[in-house]
């Protein structure tokens, strides 16, 4: 394992931390909540940065720190704390969808006509897919799932075909009101 400061611990809220400003700082969410409206342009190229970001992310957690032995938490689980802190500060709601593997949780059945839509396109190849509405930009991305994730993500599986599942991004065109 490579040799990370002290304080940045290799599961719970050392690692999410670390995330969070990662995320934000790439994704550039100070100059969004300054400037108080978002461009549909702007908002596509953060949600695809976001996902991109998140992916590997999640790919990093794996190879460096997921240890069978010792994990407490899986490395998309360890991320909730990311999704969390993105919708507190910012209103952006980021969230696992099932594409084409089993359900792990009912939390990642996709809701909505946005989703529902993104899941169909996903499942028909296309690597992303967005909805843009007067509030928001929804961004919904394929996250492949490797050999390692199948024996979980799809139990009963009798090919080797590659499975899915997505990442949601729900970005608001508007600065949401802060929480109090």
């Amino acid at each position: 394992m490579p040799d990370y400061p002290a304080h940045i611990e290799s599961t719970g809220k050392g690692l999410s931390r670390l995330l969070i400003v990662v995320v934000l700082t790439w994704s550039g969410m100070g100059t969004m909540a300054e400037s108080g409206e978002t461009s549909i342009e702007a908002a596509r190229i953060r949600a695809q940065l976001l996902h991109e970001t998140i992916h590997g992310s999640l790919q990093v957690i794996h190879r460096d720190f997921f240890e069978e032995e010792r994990s407490r938490k899986l490395p998309s689980q360890a991320l909730q704390d990311v999704f969390g802190e993105l919708q507190r500060k910012h209103g952006i709601v980021v969230r696992w969808i099932t594409v084409d593997a089993d359900e792990m949780t009912s939390d990642h059945r996709p809701a909505g006509s946005a989703e529902l839509e993104a899941v169909e396109k996903l499942k028909a190849g296309e690597e992303s897919h967005e909805v843009v509405t007067a509030e928001a930009l929804h961004f919904v991305g394929r996250i492949p799932l490797s050999s390692q994730c199948l024996k979980c993500h799809v139990k009963l599986r009798n090919s080797n075909r590659e499975r899915s599942s997505g990442l949601s991004i729900r970005i608001p065109l508007s600065t949401p009101a802060s929480p109090e």
